[in-house]
């Protein structure tokens, strides 16, 4: 429960659970959080002390937002001046997010030369199935306006002849780019091959506003946006090459290619790129010690503001990728690929098998979880129902197999019993801190009565393999029962509190700690310091070296000094402030 309005139950209960149900280990990963480490060895070391016989272990581990800070604004770059290139704005409407598994029905370009519309494009293109219900209420394309029109086979050469010579410019471009070079891998054809402006992160680096959809960036620069006309790729590509004037204002007259470059490696990169959820679990000690080195990176150097120029006091934690790269070099982590938020489902979901291969090689293992899951992307509309959700996780299996990947069947709990579900659902229909919303919120009040939240308690073993039986039974065994016992296995005993404490070690200070006072004693008292005096110092002294506290009062010394002499009065309370050692060494006055 110290995944802020997210996570219902107590580690505790997690902990005796699994216990009780006969399991060897769990795994804890709250959001961008360890705060339930202590608690989680209190209560481990407490059942194996009742019960020595029993060797139950936690692995301790942490979901993080992994983000790569670099603006992707320019691909194939050609380093032309801008004011001398002839652009093609385009857009693409389709069944869906998946270029594997989707088809383009829409296709809406402009094409300018001097900043002046020189011609336009529109065509519709018959996927050769019928659209999903959502899509022709978001774009008004009926399937009357698909079924006689070109097939993308017939198109796809009208298209390709629009764009020669061009540089291509769209909105999230990496979305409809895709999707053409999906349908050209298909007709095996090549790729695009030219110059790409990605408006999408060109308005990350060059506006600073909160929201970045195409209609938020058109009120940036005042270009009209209709919400009706909104979701048809004539007027979206219309709208576009408007913005992209101002942009290309915004620029100055002498901007290249290569000046739109040097924007991708702006510092704040970080805060406005989209996240990917990872886990990171600590293999050994050296592994726990870096794991916290990554929280703390998370909440101080990569603190994602959530508004304009940090504004808003509620941030995000996120690291940077090469932070995880680092330390992972040291072989003393383990990266999971997480839950649907993850890279490797979002790649698996919309993108193509080559780069779902490409990214699984940062990962030691790859998790999927129960259909049910998922549910909310189904409901959204994003997956179109349970089948196509399952060749998506196909697409994860055999890419895994491919890259001899081990694959983990994760049961994403967050609450241990299904009647806990009720307190999650208050917490995803209830505002955050700054008015957030939780992730699986609906804005919709009909949607929102209509559907309900994927049920994500703790399962037994044989629920995940009942969850997952539609693979197979021996599939399904080995990455619900063998591989996490395989992953358990590189995963040594940790204990994140210590037995004994670990003050900081500075050489000498003991020594100098008992220096400062007596000095202090004799300037007050003279060379000779009275009987009581020398009595209680010593005593003092003594007991405070002898038990190993001289640091923290040398420290407190230093600290008292150092204010002081910048003309801050200290008014030290506490145990440390409370003795004549205190005094003497001029920590309390």
């Amino acid at each position: 429960n110290f995944s802020e309005m997210d996570g219902v139950c107590a580690i505790e209960e997690f902990i005796q659970t699994a216990y009780d149900w006969g399991m060897d280990a769990i795994g804890i990963c709250d959001h961008q959080v360890v705060q339930a480490f202590p608690m989680a060895q209190h209560k481990v070391s407490a059942l194996n002390k009742a019960n020595p016989n029993r060797n139950f272990q936690m692995l301790y581990g942490c979901e993080m937002s992994m983000v790569d800070p670099e603006y992707k604004i320019v691909t194939n770059n050609n380093h032309a001046k801008l004011e001398n290139c002839t652009f093609v704005v385009f857009d693409l409407e389709t069944t869906g997010l998946s270029n594997r598994l989707d088809k383009i029905i829409e296709f809406g370009a402009v094409k300018m030369k001097n900043r002046e519309v020189i011609s336009r494009k529109q065509m519709f293109i018959n996927p050769e199935c019928k659209l999903p219900a959502h899509i022709m209420s978001l774009t008004h394309i009926t399937q009357n306006d698909v079924d006689s029109a070109k097939t993308i086979e017939e198109a796809i050469d009208e298209i390709l002849e629009y764009f020669e010579g061009a540089v291509l410019v769209a909105h999230n471009g990496v979305f409809d780019v895709g999707f053409i070079n999906a349908a050209l891998r298909k007709l095996g054809r090549e790729e695009l091959k030219n110059p790409t402006i990605d408006t999408l992160p060109l308005a990350y680096a060059i506006l600073d506003r909160k929201g970045y959809r195409l209609g938020q960036v058109c009120r940036s620069y005042g270009v009209s946006y209709d919400g009706e006309g909104a979701h048809r790729a004539d007027y979206d590509a219309e709208v576009l090459s408007q913005v992209m004037c101002h942009m290309m204002n915004d620029l100055g007259s002498e901007a290249t290619m290569d000046t739109l470059c040097q924007l991708q490696d702006k510092p704040e990169g970080f805060k406005k790129n989209h996240p990917n959820h990872i886990t990171v679990y600590a293999k050994n000690k050296e592994g726990l010690k870096e794991l916290f080195e990554l929280i703390t990176l998370s909440h101080t150097q990569y603190l994602a503001y959530n508004g304009k120029s940090g504004e808003n006091v509620v941030a995000e934690p996120r690291i940077i990728r090469k932070e995880l790269i680092e330390k992972h070099a040291h072989g003393n982590l383990l990266f999971g690929s997480s839950c649907q938020n993850g890279e490797i489902f979002d790649l698996a979901h919309t993108r193509s098998e080559q780069e779902l291969l490409d990214a699984m090689d940062f990962y030691d293992y790859i998790e999927v979880q129960p259909l049910e899951c998922y549910k909310n992307m189904i409901d959204r509309g994003s997956i179109k129902d349970v089948d196509e959700l399952k060749e998506i996780i196909c697409f994860i299996l055999d890419a895994a197999k491919k890259k001899n990947k081990m694959v983990i069947a994760t049961s994403d709990a967050h609450y241990v019993h299904p009647h806990e579900k009720r307190v999650r659902d208050i917490y995803i229909n209830a505002k955050a801190i700054g008015n957030a919303r939780h992730p699986l919120y609906f804005y919709d009040r009909v949607k929102r009565k209509a559907c309900k939240a994927p049920d994500q308690h703790l399962l037994t073993t044989d629920e995940m393999l009942q969850a997952f039986s539609w693979i197979g039974e021996d599939l399904a065994y080995k990455i619900v029962v063998e591989n996490p016992r395989e992953l358990k296995s590189m995963m040594e005993p940790i204990y994140p509190i210590k037995d004994k404490l670990y003050p900081p070690d500075i050489e000498g200070s003991d020594q100098k700690l008992r220096d400062i006072c007596f000095e202090t004693a004799h300037s007050i008292y003279g060379d000779n310091l009275p009987d009581v005096v020398e009595k209680r110092l010593s005593r003092e002294l003594d007991s405070i070296i002898g038990h190993g506290y001289y640091v923290v009062y040398y420290i407190s010394h230093l600290l008292v000094k150092k204010s002081n002499d910048d003309g801050y009065l200290v008014g030290s309370r506490g145990s440390v402030g409370s003795s004549f050692v205190a005094t003497m060494s001029n920590i309390t006055e």
